[in-house]
């Protein structure tokens, strides 16, 4: 799990997609959901897939990737 203990508000685990029916190499699972309600995570619950952020499609990016994508997210609207 990514520990994101810069106040993004939630973890997640990326699980490669090694199955033929899946177009996509990456699968974002959210694993828990910090509860003081973080930008961004309104909504947001455990189990939930991250297949997009601000419309953008994440699930081309690796674990370290959607890390930074995060991170960087969070430090422009903090």
């Amino acid at each position: 799990d990514a520990q994101l203990s810069n106040g993004v508000g939630f973890n997640f685990r990326t699980v490669p997609n090694d199955s033929l029916s899946s177009n996509t190499p990456y699968s974002h699972i959210v694993t828990s959901v910090d509860g003081t309600n973080s930008i961004g995570t309104q909504g947001l619950r455990v189990n939930d897939f991250i297949l997009s952020i601000n419309d953008e499609n994440v699930e081309y990016l690796n674990h370290e990737q959607l890390e930074d994508k995060l991170r960087r997210i969070n430090n422009s609207e903090t």
